[in-house]
């Protein structure tokens, strides 16, 4: 299943009727009514075809249009007000120390800036100064990385080229490469 598996614009793992049937098969009590599908209905009449004693599903779960998915989840960090005040451009580029640095942090600046993730750098800097402050030890990329769903399915929809830079493996293998368990939702905490 794991393979296969799509994932829609805000992240969520899309299920066939057979990735039910089989999730069903080893969960009875699962609760599929939080799993999207590609065809509902299709999952629905594969139950009544094969008789099987599993609920049907009656709604689609619905999510917000991407744009307002992602103003809302974002909107819902914690930072410190100096770091959603920050000028990240001007910071990133205080660090460089040739022309080409400047060239290519404004180019992927740029990049951020087009897909609305300014706000993302912000935490990124409020993150590692925080990390420093209270000496952690950051490990990049972290060891377990390639296991960790809430890591790879946003960067897979920032990124869909993306490769580990150690183990030089796609992060589609990545995702596919997750057991079961990792594909029905990102755990809140």
């Amino acid at each position: 299943m794991a393979a296969k598996t799509k994932i829609n614009e805000t992240g969520d793992c899309i299920f066939t009727e057979q990735d039910a049937i089989d999730i069903l098969y080893n969960d009875p009590n699962f609760d599929i009514s939080k799993l999207f599908f590609d065809d509902i209905k299709k999952y629905n009449d594969s139950l009544n075809k094969t008789k099987l004693d599993l609920p049907n599903i009656s709604t689609i779960p619905e999510r917000p249009n991407i744009d307002d998915f992602d103003t809302a989840n974002i909107n819902n960090w914690f930072m410190p007000k100096k770091y959603t005040e920050i000028n990240v451009l001007q910071w990133l580029l205080d660090k460089c120390q040739t022309d080409e640095e400047k060239l290519r942090v404004q180019a992927e600046y740029d990049l951020y800036e087009k897909k609305k993730f300014i706000k993302v750098l912000q935490f990124l800097i409020y993150f590692v100064d925080t990390l420093r402050a209270n000496n952690n030890i950051l490990l990049i990329p972290h060891p377990r990385l390639h296991n960790r769903n809430f890591v790879l399915f946003p960067l897979f929809e920032i990124e869909k080229n993306w490769k580990h830079p150690l183990k030089k493996t796609k992060i589609q293998d990545l995702i596919g490469k997750l057991d079961n368990s990792s594909l029905y939702s990102i755990k809140q905490i």
